[in-house]
């Protein structure tokens, strides 16, 4: 591949992030130690970023290098390492993952993006989301701006309305949730979870060989799904 070729790639990838995240290009280049003027170097192709410089992207998007450099690739990348683990090791990895997704959660103090929802109380939200089942639309362009009164938490990707009483007393019909971006579950956390054309806000628990998807509400039944359903893990609600 041409060296060009590679950075309109790279370029064309980070543009792609910072649309998803909702994010400016100086916002970026700030949150990584870099000059917005470097930056935009960048994104018109008058410079490439190093590998140290994509790490650091990639770090703050909670994302993989790979996933910036498509032509980037590692023997010791983890994804490449995970694929190569039997089930057991990668169940340990999943643990071990989690407990780091736990201590770097408390490390994050402040969002540039928040700081502005808190200032205008103007919200971002994503879209419905039920409580009980429904169809979950994440497309970046389909956005409404609404109005907002109450705290905002220090750190979210995504907001949501949920609709529907099975996750009451904690969350009513109506309430806006905020959802941390994740890709993998999480046993205990009250996730956002895509169940092949069904969306659901539940308590999350890892059996053996499935997912157990729990209401708060005991009127409820609990929703199983296995390797046989396409799950996608959107996110972890936070407060």
């Amino acid at each position: 591949m041409k060296h060009s070729d590679r950075n309109k790639i790279i370029a064309s990838n980070i543009k792609a992030y910072l649309k998803e995240n909702s994010l400016t290009q100086k916002e970026l280049a700030n949150s990584i130690g870099i000059s917005p003027s470097t930056m935009s170097d960048y994104m018109n192709l008058r410079s490439n970023p190093s590998q140290r410089v994509i790490q650091k992207m990639a770090d703050f998007l909670g994302i993989l290098k790979s996933d910036i450099d498509t032509t980037y690739r590692e023997e010791n990348d983890l994804a490449t390492i995970y694929n190569r683990l039997e089930n057991l090791r990668k169940k340990k990895v999943y643990s071990y993952a989690e407990l780091q997704l736990e201590e770097q959660q408390k490390q994050k103090i402040t969002n540039l993006r928040n700081d502005l929802a808190e200032e205008s109380q103007v919200l971002s939200l994503q879209s419905k989301v039920s409580a009980g089942k429904g169809t979950l639309d994440l497309d970046p362009d389909h956005i409404d701006q609404v109005s907002y009164k109450g705290k905002l938490p220090k750190y979210f990707d995504l907001a949501f309305k949920v609709e529907g009483e099975s996750m009451k007393p904690m969350f009513e019909d109506g309430e806006i949730i905020f959802v941390e971006k994740m890709v993998y579950p999480i046993n205990g956390a009250i996730m956002v979870v895509q169940i092949d054309d069904e969306a659901f806000i539940k308590k999350i628990y890892i059996e053996e060989s499935r997912l157990r998807l729990v209401s708060l509400n005991p009127k409820y039944k609990d929703i199983y799904a296995n390797e046989e359903n396409d799950i996608r893990i959107v996110g972890k609600v936070v407060s």
